[in-house]
């Protein structure tokens, strides 16, 4: 099983580093997230934080 926390569809790209910004996806102010079998993942993601 995994755990995955569902974030928001890309923005348009930052001018300054071409970075893409999303936000976590939220459900009545609460963050969304579900529980799957490992075998339904397909591909992963990383994020990279934006500190301040």
């Amino acid at each position: 099983l995994a755990y995955i926390e569902w974030f928001t569809p890309f923005s348009i790209a930052d001018t300054t580093t071409g970075f893409y910004t999303l936000s976590r996806s939220t459900h009545r102010h609460r963050h969304h997230a579900v529980i799957v079998p490992a075998t339904d993942i397909v591909q992963s993601c990383y994020l990279i934080p934006h500190w301040g």
